[in-house]
């Protein structure tokens, strides 16, 4: 199964607001050598990073991997026909916010140029192509894409920690089960609470705003984002707990993911002095959604719990009855 993104919601690289800005990751997809490499060469020059295919499936595997923020894509690859490709990244996550351009030899039929749009392509074009012109009708339609995105921000995500709020991860949840219950594939969550250590640590352990480090959501958030893989969701659920929804990661890969996380150190920021911080873990996953039927946002939950029923000294804990 393809990672799901769903239509609603921020690209990955927008969720990741904390790291620098990056170039616009653009798809090219056809089934001739040359014909992707001279759309390579039109965008290059001006921020692209380019990810080429000549089939579907792995143009899936890029969509998957890579979460392009636009598809360029030629009416016949080698695996089937452009449109049919689009629709399965559309259903792969591709979001309706972000531009598909077809291209074809010949100009469209009316029906057929119907047939794309219906599919979620943006526009249809047809040989030869004119390569200032492609390249300022994408540009046009990915200022649209920020717009829609930069409006989305103020809703879904965290000011302090630049991470998905509480409301974007429970719709994250709920759109990444839908797809692993839909596919029959793992879905795991492990929820983090950071606590003191080094020179701010307190007698015992407890949460690292109460013992004088409070302010570091922001570290935090860096921290838990260059730990993660790509296709990780990560979140704020209130001040001190901090969630990562990893797709295709069962009961084993959560934990092993967890424990990365909290022996992975890192040092915040608290008041003009810097502490290393000790996360603690609770974890859920199941490996099968479609079989066993655990709503999205259990997973959360039972994380959650998790974390709370851990002993002081225990970093990780896997949630069970």
């Amino acid at each position: 199964m393809p990672d799901f993104q769903p239509e609603w919601d921020l690209s990955l690289q927008d969720s990741r607001s904390t790291a620098p800005e990056e170039v616009n990751r653009l798809l090219v997809v056809g089934s001739e050598h040359w014909w992707t490499r001279s759309i390579q060469s039109i965008f290059e020059p001006f921020d692209y990073e380019i990810f080429a295919a000549s089939s579907g499936e792995r143009a899936l595997q890029h969509q998957r991997v890579s979460s392009p923020e636009a598809v360029i894509v030629h009416a016949r690859v080698d695996d089937g026909e452009g449109v049919d490709l689009v629709r399965r990244l559309r259903l792969a996550g591709l979001r309706r916010e972000h531009p598909v351009i077809l291209v074809s030899e010949e100009p469209l039929r009316r029906e057929e140029r119907l047939d794309a749009f219906r599919a979620g392509v943006w526009d249809c074009l047809s040989a030869p192509l004119n390569g200032e012109e492609l390249l300022l009708k994408l540009e046009s339609y990915m200022a649209a894409t920020r717009v829609a995105t930069k409006a989305r921000q103020q809703v879904l995500l965290d000011e302090a920690s630049g991470l998905y709020n509480a409301q974007g991860i429970l719709r994250w949840a709920r759109e990444l089960g839908n797809a692993a219950r839909r596919y029959n594939r793992a879905l795991g969550c492990a929820v983090f609470t950071p606590v003191a250590a080094g020179p701010l640590r307190a007698a015992d352990d407890v949460p690292a705003h109460e013992s004088g480090s409070g302010g570091s959501s922001r570290a935090i958030a860096n921290r838990l984002i260059a730990q993660g893989r790509t296709s990780d969701i990560v979140g704020r659920l209130s001040r001190d707990e901090y969630v990562v929804l990893a797709t295709d990661t069962g009961p084993e890969g959560i934990l092993m993911m967890a424990s990365r996380f909290v022996t992975g150190g890192g040092e915040v920021e608290a008041g003009g002095k810097s502490s290393d911080v000790v996360l603690r873990a609770g974890c859920y996953a199941v490996s099968d959604l479609g079989v066993q039927q655990v709503e999205p946002e259990e997973l959360i939950t039972r994380a959650t719990l998790a974390l709370r029923r851990a002993e002081k000294k225990t970093q990780v804990a896997f949630y069970v009855n």
